[in-house]
């Protein structure tokens, strides 16, 4: 519920969030043991996607044409890490 109500605050900004967490934590398996995320980088991710909704707040990622840049900017990031993992789990084979 937490990552709802952020969702619906910061106007998609920690759903984007979320969606990158969910590709980049290891599922759990009770088979295999699997490395996990280490917690600094999901700090980073969530510090990264609360200061971008401040600075979108405050207005400062505005075009020249007075459009907002956050929307694009959450975009971007959410299509390289969704890449990136692609490429990491085509060079695995799975």
């Amino acid at each position: 519920m937490l990552f709802v109500g952020l969702a619906v605050l910061s106007q998609g900004g920690f759903l984007a969030a979320y969606v990158i967490l969910w590709w980049i934590v290891p599922q759990q398996s009770p088979a295999t043991r699997v490395r996990g995320v280490p917690v600094i980088l999901v700090l980073l991710l969530l510090a990264l996607t609360a200061f971008l909704w401040v600075l979108s707040l405050q207005g400062v990622l505005v075009s020249d044409a007075g459009a907002s840049l956050y929307l694009p900017i959450l975009l971007v990031v959410t299509a390289t890490v969704y890449l990136l993992r692609q490429i990491r789990l085509t060079g695995r084979g799975t």
